[in-house]
């Protein structure tokens, strides 16, 4: 495997940022400078290497908190040598120790890290393992080339130095590189510690009193021994990493004791053993020291952790099953509970606690043969098994659903999983009854194939066929063809049903074929059921027999077909009236001209006596009054036969009202000039609005308006005032005509504008007329898209009000329509060109 040298390398400590990186890697270089100086300088005299090597640690721990190994590999090589040349060692040997530093770092490193293929750490006995096996690796290496060094350049003994530059690597490998590991997990790894902070603070005062009293100047007794409990007291109850600090700080406190002569290593050298015997032995302490606490640590951290891991899923699948709504129960094999959701406690009450039999919490059975019988078909049944209790007069239904299972070392055990129906059960009881209950309605379930999967009491009812004959025959067996124009019948595919239920009127009439081989009208609802997907598994139709109806509905439809021809026939008589008028009237109209040219000419004959120009006046207005009977004649005509006129142009309906008024003035004079009486009727302009502008034709407006105001003079009395109004109200300008006239009766006004028509008044006074006045009146103004209306005047008279609607609106409305026209005709081209592309 090759190593992995360049930045992208992973490190032991991605979390640092890179500036404390940086420091921190400055630091351990010099760290390893200053401790290889202070190692060499206190080497023993009689040994050509340093009993203790702590910078071993060091250097692999800047490889592992680095990325570049490369540079930092010179680096530690460079530190080394100069910690060597610094002691006072010559720069061969300085430089071969430097190399072989630099190696044994390198190899440990990356035996740590899998090959730089995955960061370094300490979390279990497997990592420890890997500690070992990386430092015993290491020492091996550097024992040799330390052992080559000093035999062929220091010419010293080979065996031994392996042996001291062995137990003094190791030992610094494997108490510093511990500590460096479990730092980055000191917060998650005291949360799971069961030592408190006091009994931490008591072990480590404890520690420290051994550690000082077993190895005080002049204490000779080989009690070292008595610093493992307590090492292992810190490994069972406290974090691993505090551990690991303590084994660093005895090491520091041992070695620095019997480097002065003090505890019973310390002893040795006064009893004559040499320096180098001493230091082999310190660093076999040191690392026993590791080798006892660092295992004993990560083996009680793991099973603390494996523990807090066991219980957090624990209480994750209680969370789980009391969320649940469905009932969950765990039983050992003798049925007696285990486990139970919230679910299954609230069905069964707090009897249902671990430890109970099943039988008495009474989910499943109330008795212990009742429960394994039902236990076993609930295990077997493949859909479940419903089980209804009753307790005090309710009942719950719930779907079971149970497993076996086996488990090892406890045997047979069981898992129910309950499921309460109860509510899915009652409604679909209930919704049953009442479609069964409906038996004046059709209710027919079909698959997406047209065949009939539900056949209600009422379709029974209503076609006579009972549903095990139809269930699982396409439903269009049972529809026969509509006569011809009829509605649509309904077919066996998908599509029909799919067509019926999307039908511009939401219902179908199907003819249905019944038992006794009649046939029904159905009216018919088809809608979709569809799949959790989206996708339609059937469809639902609801009918109503509408037989009855639908022959009732004929024969009105051909009572109002010959209504239809009877309005078809009246308009044509209408129209055959309307043209015989107008024929009439014109064939009338060129000797009625004679007649009154000549009686003109009579009229102004100064030969006639006094009778006789009495009847050729009499001849005279007579022929005028049919004159204006046969105009009135043929403008009623033309406004009912003609469209309306309400478009012709803008016409100021003040100045027309001027213009009326002045003709009436002139025409009351003349009248009564010629009778030979005082003028009898005065007729007033009381109030205009200035100039009030409407859309029509102007002729027909006048004439309207005349046959207005000349109808309230001819029935006012000698004396009597016609008051004419013009003004705007709202959308509207309105014409008020108020007259002291005979009147009409209260019945009688609603007629007012009957072509035809007079009242009684006006009939038993003797004034003439024909009764077109004003219906022609009428027909003008609604033509105009106005309104005309009569009443009675308090006091005596009649009141007309004629309203049109102002010029502004009428142009507002058709430019609107202008607008809709033009809009709907862009639609038509778009979707013809939609069509055609």
């Amino acid at each position: 495997m090759p190593l992995a040298w360049g930045p992208g390398a992973p490190s032991s400590f991605p979390s640092l940022r890179p500036r404390a990186r940086t420091s921190l890697l400055l630091v351990g270089v010099v760290g390893c400078f200053a401790l290889g100086v202070v190692a060499v300088a206190f080497a023993p005299a009689d040994s050509d290497v340093a009993s203790w090597w702590p910078a071993a640690g060091v250097a692999t721990g800047v490889l592992l908190l680095g990325r570049r190994w490369t540079a930092l590999v010179g680096a530690i090589g460079l530190a080394t040598t100069a910690a060597n040349l610094v002691a006072g060692r010559e720069l061969p040997v300085a430089v071969a120790f430097g190399v072989a530093n630099a190696a044994e770092a390198l190899l440990v490193a990356w035996i740590l890290t899998r090959g730089r293929r995955e960061p370094a750490r300490l979390e279990d006995l497997h990592d420890a393992l890997r500690l070992l096996v990386a430092t015993a690796a290491g020492a091996v290496l550097l024992g040799g080339l330390a052992g080559l060094i000093v035999r062929f350049l220091l010419d010293g003994p080979f065996v031994a130095t392996v042996r001291s530059t062995m137990a003094s690597h190791s030992a610094s490998q494997l108490v510093l590189l511990p500590v460096l590991l479990l730092l980055p997990t000191v917060a998650a790894r005291v949360r799971t510690a069961p030592g408190s902070l006091p009994e931490g603070v008591a072990q480590c005062g404890l520690l420290a009193v051994s550690v000082g009293v077993v190895f005080a100047p002049g204490q000779t007794w080989p009690t070292a021994f008595t610093v493992f409990p307590l090492l292992a007291w810190a490994a069972l109850r406290l974090p691993p990493v505090v551990a690991a600090v303590e084994v660093l700080g005895c090491a520091v406190a041992v070695s620095v004791l019997t480097a002065e002569g003090a505890g019973p290593f310390g002893a040795e050298l006064v009893r004559g053993s040499s320096p180098a015997e001493v230091g082999a032995l310190v660093q076999a302490f040191l690392t026993a020291m590791a080798l006892v606490a660092l295992p004993l640590a990560l083996s009680a951290d793991q099973r603390r952790r494996s523990a807090a891991a066991l219980a957090d899923q624990s209480r994750l699948t209680d969370a789980v099953l009391d969320s649940e709504a469905a009932q969950v129960v765990v039983l050992d094999g003798e049925l007696r509970v285990e486990r139970a959701n919230a679910a299954a406690v609230a069905a069964a009450g707090e009897g249902c606690r671990p430890g109970r039999s099943l039988w008495e919490c009474g989910l499943l059975g109330r008795t212990v043969e009742e429960t394994r019988d039902l236990l076993e078909r609930c295990c077997g049944a493949p859909g479940g098994l419903e089980h209804t209790t009753r307790d005090a007069g309710t009942f719950r239904t719930v779907l079971w659903s149970g497993r076996r299972m086996v488990v090892p070392g406890r045997g047979v055990g069981y898992v129910l999983t309950g499921l309460d129906v109860t509510g899915h059960r009652t409604s679909q009881s209930f919704l049953g009854q009442v479609l069964e209950a409906t038996r004046g309605t059709l209710l027919a379930g079909v698959d997406t194939g047209g065949r009939v999967t539900y056949w209600n009491a009422g379709a029974q009812h209503l076609l006579g066929h009972r549903a095990e004959t139809v269930i699982g025959r396409p439903l269009a067996d049972l529809v026969v063809p509509l006569p011809a124009g009829g509605p649509r019948p309904a077919g066996a595919s998908p599509h029909s049903f799919e067509a019926d239920r999307l039908g511009p009127e939401g219902r179908v009439d199907w003819q249905m074929l019944a038992a006794d081989g009649t046939t029904r009208v159905v009216s018919v609802t088809v809608d979709v059921m569809t799949a959790p997907d989206g996708q339609p598994m059937g469809y639902v139709a609801v009918g109503k027999d509408v037989s009855g109806r639908r022959l009732e509905e004929q024969r009105l439809a051909a009572a109002l077909e010959r209504e239809r021809q009877s309005t078809e026939r009246l308009a044509e008589v209408s129209a055959i009236k309307s043209d015989l008028i107008a024929s009439v009237s014109h064939e009338l109209r060129t000797p009625l001209t004679n007649v009154l040219g000549f009686a003109e000419l009579l009229v102004r004959d100064d030969a006639l006596d006094a009778p006789h120009r009495h009847w050729v006046e009499r001849i005279r207005q007579n022929g005028l009054d049919l004159r204006s009977l046969i105009e009135d004649l043929l403008l009623m005509s033309r406004v009912e036969s003609e469209a309306p006129a309400a478009a012709h142009g803008s016409v100021d309906l003040t100045s027309l009202v001027e213009r009326v008024v002045a003709r009436a003035r002139q025409q009351v004079v003349e009248d009564c000039r010629v009778a030979g009486r005082a003028v009898s009727a005065v007729v007033a302009v009381s109030r205009t609005a200035g100039p009030l502008p409407v859309l029509g034709d102007a002729t027909q407006l006048e004439r309207a308006l005349w046959n207005v105001v000349t109808n309230a003079v001819k029935y006012s009395p000698e004396g009597g005032v016609v008051d004419v109004r013009c003004e705007r109200v709202g959308d509207e300008v309105v014409v008020t005509v108020r007259d002291q006239g005979i009147g009409m009766a209260p019945g009688e006004l609603e007629r007012a504008f009957e072509p035809f028509f007079r009242g009684h008044r006006a009939r038993e006074s003797g004034i003439g007329g024909s009764g077109l006045g004003l219906g022609i009146v009428r027909s003008v103004v609604e033509a105009h898209g106005g309104r005309a209306a009569a009443a009675a005047r308090p006091g005596g008279g009649l009141v007309v009000t004629l309203g049109l609607p102002a010029a502004w609106v009428r142009e507002a409305s058709q430019e609107e329509r202008r607008r809709s026209d033009t809009a709907t005709a862009s639609s038509r081209a778009v979707a013809l060109n939609g069509l055609t592309r």
